[in-house]
């Protein structure tokens, strides 16, 4: 192979050769090397150019560490010569892309899920929880069961890799749990997909694939005495002012990983309406593009007046240092 590094879609064509690496671990970045390098490829073929003098809006999970946050300013000003800086929260950013400053934004990353309330604009923070189920850990969660129904995954990167293509071609939250859980016998060949791995291998699935993102609603089943992600976006809204809380309910967007399921967003609606105020209206709305929306609502936050009085500037950045950045954007 020429290139020593591939990302995104040229992993495909690649995998007999390839070693897998995480950078990003519990929300921290742990390799710069690797995130340079991630950065280095994202400009060029974004923009076509090293972002010199450019300004740049960071994405960051709302309860990431500030540690996070500091390797990131480090790596903007001091590598790539940025003119200025901006960390914000992934959560609220789906809700500014689908044309909202008011809602719920229910963002599943792959290594965290957070449900962020925002009122005309500004996040509050106290109505704003992290759930502790991520896409990440599904993916473990599939491999568990695939491993119960006798296949040999193991836990290198790459049968990682594997398991998360099966879990994002297969899996889907079920609507009626119980239903399928009493079906699933007597209904075999319907529950039954397959997925061929780059070797011919077949993997086929059967109650696995609502099994597996099940574990959004029953933590449980990953041994986790939580909370399901329902019952924690219910808990969300009655925190709120109650003068806000139809507004909430009304305006609940899914976005990220989780928003790719076939299902979640009906169940998600079924499960919230049990806990909800009688009469309070609830509308789930799935983001037309999940998996960039942040992205779509970080642009529509680079035009909005007023943005760069709150971001960080090269000068400002030598002068104060990662003070600077808790100053302005944290």
């Amino acid at each position: 192979m020429d290139q020593t590094h591939y990302l995104n879609n040229e992993i495909a064509s690649n995998w007999e050769d390839l070693i897998f690496s995480y950078p990003k671990i519990n929300c921290q970045s742990l390799n710069q090397e690797e995130v340079e390098i991630i950065w280095e490829r994202a400009f060029l073929e974004g923009i076509g150019e090293f972002p010199n003098r450019r300004d740049l809006i960071l994405t960051e999970d709302l309860l990431a560490p500030l540690s996070s946050s500091a390797f990131y300013a480090e790596l903007a000003f001091e590598s790539f010569n940025i003119s200025r800086f901006m960390t914000t929260s992934v959560a609220p950013l789906s809700l500014y892309a689908a044309g909202k400053v008011t809602g719920v934004s229910v963002h599943g990353g792959d290594l965290t899920t957070t449900i962020c309330s925002v009122f005309d604009g500004i996040i509050l923070p106290l109505q704003t929880k992290r759930f502790e189920v991520s896409g990440r850990q599904l993916t473990d969660y599939l491999t568990r069961l695939m491993t119960e129904r006798g296949y040999n995954f193991m836990s290198s990167s790459r049968d990682f890799e594997f398991a998360k293509r099966i879990k994002e071609s297969l899996c889907y939250v079920s609507p009626y749990i119980q239903n399928d859980r009493k079906n699933k016998r007597l209904l075999r060949e319907f529950y039954e997909k397959s997925f061929d791995l780059p070797d011919g291998e077949r993997i086929t699935l059967g109650d696995e694939r609502f099994r597996c993102p099940e574990a959004m609603f029953n933590p449980a089943v990953l041994g986790k005495n939580d909370e399901g992600i329902h019952d924690v976006l219910s808990t969300c809204i009655k925190n709120v002012d109650m003068s806000m809380r139809r507004q909430m309910y009304s305006n609940i967007l899914i976005s990220g990983g989780v928003a790719e399921f076939d299902g979640f967003e009906e169940r998600l609606s079924i499960e919230l309406s049990k806990s909800s105020p009688e009469r309070a209206p609830i509308n789930i709305e799935t983001s037309s593009k999940p998996e960039i929306s942040s992205w779509l609502g970080a642009t529509v936050l680079g035009e909005a007046p007023g943005t760069r009085a709150h971001m960080v500037s090269k000068a400002e950045y030598e002068e104060e240092g990662f003070r600077a950045v808790q100053r302005k954007c944290l």
